[in-house]
């Protein structure tokens, strides 16, 4: 992966995401649990980043990847497993498009509906919230590449998992 570009927005009823990616070799072999071995979009999101009194994080890891299923997204890594549990997300949970809009180029398209992030049915931020949030691009240039490489936007996904390294995205 040489290059990758990422803009938010969001509603009331979802954030959304589109990212571009160029990336020569695309490889994605796996789906479910494993798409980070190979080239895909990590996202991480904390809804309660600037939240003093929250109950508990609403914080979880969603991976998102083009298999030879069609696009995938799967939550990998919840730091609040009862409400937001590790498992394959339907298109009512998280909405995907993955394009090749040219060789070597990719482009996600996603709407997460405020409920897959934690928020209760007909909760949703208001101008002026911030949630943490970090993404990072893993990309690998053979199938049999143990670690991928990753190309990432703030931290706390690799090369350890900490929703306090995640950048904080305003909401206007």
């Amino acid at each position: 992966t040489g290059f990758f570009s990422s803009r938010y927005g969001w509603d009331d009823r979802a954030l959304y995401i589109l990212a571009d990616v160029d990336d020569a070799v695309f490889i994605q072999e796996h789906t479910g649990v494993n798409l980070w071995r190979q080239d895909c979009l990590q996202l991480a999101f904390n809804v309660d980043a600037l939240k003093e009194d929250a109950a508990g994080p609403r914080t979880s890891e969603i991976n998102v990847a083009l298999t030879s299923e069609g696009p995938q997204a799967f939550r990998s890594l919840s730091f609040s497993p009862t409400e937001l549990p590790t498992k394959q997300l339907t298109p009512d949970e998280l909405q995907l498009e993955i394009k090749q809009p040219g060789p070597g180029k990719l482009r996600y398209e996603l709407a997460i509906p405020w409920t897959t992030l934690g928020l209760a049915p007909g909760e949703h931020p208001k101008s002026g919230d911030g949630i943490g949030v970090a993404l990072t691009v893993n990309d690998v240039h053979r199938p049999d590449q143990n670690d991928p490489s990753a190309l990432g936007l703030f931290g706390g996904i690799t090369p350890d998992k900490r929703p306090d390294k995640y950048g904080i995205l305003k909401l206007e």
